[in-house]
């Protein structure tokens, strides 16, 4: 949904990053490596974005490179097939064992 942020870094503490674009505040998890090339606040950042929709949160990842992005969007899609394949497993194996009426 968001390809990119570009804007002024309001603050960063290590772990996240807020970005202002066009009035609005964003707030992106970033990562050590992320967070080791942010500039100081009050400059211009371009952050590469993830969008994490979960049924509970969503969530805006930052990163400075789109290679970074590129391989956490690797590792959460494997996650979520992770999840996915012990959910469907799950299903399958209640099925077997609960009687049907």
């Amino acid at each position: 949904m968001y390809y990119s942020l570009r804007g002024t870094l309001i603050a960063a503490d290590g772990r996240s990053a807020a970005v202002e674009c066009g009035g609005v505040g964003y707030l992106c998890t970033v990562s050590a490596q992320t967070y080791s090339q942010l500039p100081e606040p009050g400059e211009e950042v371009l952050l590469y974005t993830h969008l994490s929709v979960r049924e509970d949160a969503m969530e805006l990842y930052g990163f400075s490179t789109q290679v970074e992005r590129s391989c956490f969007r690797e590792r959460d899609t494997d996650s979520e097939r992770q999840v996915h394949v012990q959910v469907t497993e799950h299903v399958i194996h209640t099925r077997d064992t609960v009687p049907h009426a």
